[in-house]
C-alpha cells in the first residue's frame, strides 16, 4: 500500500493479500489518511525517518485506528500490530517531545473528519 502525493492516488493490493479483513482496512485507511495531507496543510516529508515523515506516519496510523473504531472494525491483533508500528517510530517521537503525539492525534482527527464528511456528503448526493 502507498499514497502517491504527485498523483494524489492511493494504491492498495486486494484484501486477499492481507492476513485479515481488519489488517486490509487498517492499511487502506492509513493510506487514505495520508491522502488528506495536502487538503489539510500537512507536510508529508520525504526523508524516511525525519521528524516530518515520522509525524505523518503517526497521523496516518492514529487516523486509521480512529476510522476502524468508527466503523466497528476493531480486532485485538490488528490493534497490537498498529501499536507495534507506532512504537517503531518511537525514536522520532521521543526526540520531538511529548507534544508530538498530541499534535499527531489532532491532525489525525481532522483527517478523519474530512474523510467521513466526504463520505457522508457523497452518500447524501446519491440519495
Amino acid at each position: 500500500c502507498y499514497y502517491s502525493p504527485a498523483l494524489h492516488r492511493v494504491v492498495v493490493p486486494p484484501k486477499s493479500a492481507f492476513s485479515s479483513v481488519y489488517e486490509a482496512y487498517g492499511a487502506y485507511f492509513h493510506e487514505l489518511v495520508h491522502s488528506t495531507a495536502k487538503a489539510l496543510g500537512r507536510e508529508i516529508g520525504n526523508a524516511f525517518g525525519s521528524e516530518k515523515y515520522s509525524q505523518e506516519e503517526l497521523v496516518a496510523e492514529i487516523g486509521s485506528q480512529m476510522l476502524l473504531a468508527t466503523l466497528d472494525l476493531e480486532e485485538p491483533e490488528c490493534f497490537d500490530n498498529s501499536l507495534a508500528y507506532i512504537q517503531g517510530w518511537e525514536s522520532a517521537i521521543k526526540s520531538s517531545g511529548t507534544h508530538f503525539v498530541t499534535t499527531a492525534s489532532c491532525r489525525a482527527q481532522r483527517a478523519v473528519d474530512l474523510i467521513l464528511n466526504e463520505v457522508y456528503e457523497h452518500e447524501t448526493e446519491e440519495a
